[in-house]
């Protein structure tokens, strides 16, 4: 972990992960902790929050788990309940391909 501090973001450490997620949902939980920044408690707790909200859906698979999004669930908080998960996710997704095309 990085001892500078964080710059804001606009997105949530629950609307980073779901975004991991939507790119690779059979990312181990290791990898969402490197790439995200944060210790690996952070993220299995991060993880489980998603999952009691019904946003995630944990798939166990032997030893390895993967992820379904909720894409049709209603965002929580108050301001953002006309925005679609979807709408969002998929976004992320066109911004990312488009920066990893430069």
């Amino acid at each position: 972990m990085n001892a500078t501090p964080r710059p804001w973001a606009l997105l949530s450490r629950h609307g980073h992960a779901l975004i991991h997620l939507a790119k690779n949902p059979r990312m181990r939980l290791t990898d969402l902790a490197r790439d995200m920044d944060l210790t690996e408690r952070s993220v299995r707790l991060l993880i489980g929050s998603l999952g009691k909200s019904e946003f995630l859906k944990i798939v166990k698979a032997g030893r390895n788990n993967s992820y379904q999004l909720d894409l049709e669930r209603e965002l929580p908080h108050p301001f953002e309940k006309q925005i679609s998960l979807h709408s969002v996710i998929e976004l992320a997704l066109k911004l990312h391909a488009k920066e990893k095309e430069k």
